[in-house]
């Protein structure tokens, strides 16, 4: 397990040297985060690996001298989860939300564009006027006889 960590402890503290000094990898707006990813041996599954793993690695950058990494919260899987977690709700505010209220917006402007062209007023409306449904109602009445009418006729024509 420590041979690991033995590269990691000569070219870790240098990185973080460099990245602190600005002379590493820009990682904005979020950051970075130490996690370790030394295998954990005698897990039964990758859940149960990742769960000895996460209670290790505190322990771990302990003894490498990183304490106030971990509570600066730049260190750990649990500060990882965290930092992803905020980088996705961001995401969500930033870019997600507005495109789908517009891509919805757009959708609702096309869909009252074609309610319109359907040419008569909706019934179902509570500003409809009493006078409109009515004369909604007589004409759908007429229409229905009408058809009734003609299928009469040519029930009696054929028969």
């Amino acid at each position: 397990m420590f041979e690991f960590w033995f590269s990691l402890e000569i070219s870790f503290p240098l990185t973080l040297l460099r990245c602190i000094l600005g002379q590493g990898i820009k990682l904005e707006p979020y950051g970075w985060v130490a996690t370790t990813n030394a295998p954990e041996e005698g897990c039964i599954n990758n859940f149960e690996r990742l769960q000895k793993q996460a209670q290790a690695e505190v322990g771990i950058f302990k003894k490498l001298g990183f304490d106030d990494l971990l509570t600066k919260g730049l260190a750990s899987h649990d500060a990882l989860v965290s930092r992803l977690n905020k980088a996705f709700v961001n995401h969500l505010k930033s870019t997600w939300v507005p495109n789908t209220l517009r891509k919805l917006s757009e959708e609702r402007h096309k869909l009252d564009f074609e309610n319109v062209m359907l040419g008569m007023p909706a019934a179902h409306t509570p500003e409809t006027r009493p006078a409109v449904k009515d004369a909604i109602v007589k004409a759908s009445l007429a229409s229905q006889m009408h058809l009734i009418s003609k299928l009469l006729l040519f029930t009696t024509c054929c028969l």
